[in-house]
């Protein structure tokens, strides 16, 4: 199902076609993450053959070295950063320099076959970007929640700016979903819904100076949180009791009123116990 940033990302496009690789719905697990955990990143990681295979860590992540790459040629300005506590997890570390490596090539080629097609029609070429900066929302012994904030620009009138989640599971050694959290997804929806409504409401009057009418505006409507970039979040206690909802520029008003980062507590009851702690 395309997330609501997927389609506004549609609508923002240039004639050149340039779809965002790196960005993902929150509430789907990362395909890429069994076959990541399960090939070594490099031979000095890999264990001797008679050692056992070793069961992956449930503590807070190690201290470890945030990693950046950058590349910026006369089409594409190109980065991808993530932290050292992502860093220092081998598996976790293939997920995420996989997915640097696809969301480059894409960028690159979008970019070149844009540059073609301005040279064919006489146009004039305005070179591309990709920025995608990755923090750690919440390290828990449990789980290590991340939030990518990724801003690109394709050649359009202005560049946008989408968010993306990654939730690892140390114990089980991968990426899973934010739903996983819950009994169902049904769950997850239900736990969020009313208080997020509630706060997006809140800030939208805030930032319009007036207070928001449900009327056939779109802009005035809920959304679904579910649809959007939900990051796992944790008051300090060692475990995830809160979720963040980041929704992109268009989702909830106009482009002038930027993305809304709505912070919604929860009651621990209502996660999956066996699954959150």
């Amino acid at each position: 199902m395309k997330t609501r940033t997927a389609r506004m990302l549609a609508m923002m496009m240039v004639p050149a076609p340039f779809a965002l690789a790196a960005c993902s719905s929150s509430t789907a697990p990362d395909n890429n993450a069994a076959a990541a955990v399960a090939t070594p990143v490099a031979a000095d990681h890999a264990a001797p053959a008679a050692a056992p295979t070793p069961t992956p860590s449930s503590r807070p992540s190690p201290a470890g070295s945030p990693v950046a790459r950058t590349d910026k040629s006369d089409v594409l300005d190109f980065s991808f950063t993530y932290p050292a506590a992502a860093a220092s997890i081998p598996a976790l570390k293939a997920v995420f320099d996989k997915r640097a490596d696809e969301a480059k090539a894409k960028a690159l080629a979008d970019a070149r076959e844009d540059r073609k097609t301005a040279t064919k029609d006489d146009f004039p070429f305005h070179a591309h970007y990709y920025h995608a900066d990755w923090t750690v929302a919440a390290d828990t012994p449990r789980f290590l929640s991340l939030v990518g904030t990724i801003a690109t620009y394709t050649g359009g009138a202005h560049g946008m700016t989408v968010f993306d989640s990654l939730l690892w599971d140390k114990q089980a050694g991968k990426v899973i979903a934010v739903a996983d959290l819950f009994s169902s997804h049904q769950a997850l929806e239900k736990a969020l819904r009313s208080r997020f409504c509630a706060a997006l409401d809140r800030e939208r009057a805030k930032r319009r100076g007036a207070p928001v009418e449900h009327d056939d505006d779109p802009f005035n409507a809920c959304i679904d949180p579910a649809q959007e970039i939900i990051v796992p979040t944790a008051s300090g206690k060692g475990v995830i009791d809160g979720f963040t909802v980041y929704v992109a520029p268009y989702d909830a008003g106009p482009y002038a009123e930027g993305d809304y980062r709505i912070s919604v507590s929860i009651d621990p009851a209502q996660l999956n116990t066996a699954k959150s702690k």
